[in-house]
């Protein structure tokens, strides 16, 4: 960190954040910190291939809520999934 001028602070901060998206018709490509995502929807349907490559499968049903299900590997929907309700946008 410079401590005189705090250009170090700043630069790491927008480091921490970084994310570019690109849309293409209803395919999304984006960059962030993490590495390479990509995902494809319509509406309030949208599945996805993250940077972690884990499968997700997003329903929003209305703004500001949507349900996650991670598709295990191999499985595509055959075996049990992890589930995460979210509310988001207060």
């Amino acid at each position: 960190m410079d401590n005189s001028t705090g250009h170090a602070d700043i630069t790491d901060k927008l480091l921490r954040r970084f994310r570019k998206s690109k849309v293409l018709g209803p395919l999304r490509l984006t960059l962030g910190r993490r590495g390479v995502s990509t995902s494809i929807g319509w509406g309030p349907f949208r599945i996805s291939l993250g940077s972690d490559k884990k499968v997700r499968r997003t329903v929003r049903p209305v703004p500001g809520v949507s349900d996650t299900e991670v598709i295990p590997a191999g499985a595509f929907g055959f075996m049990r999934s992890y589930r995460r309700v979210t509310a988001t946008g207060q």
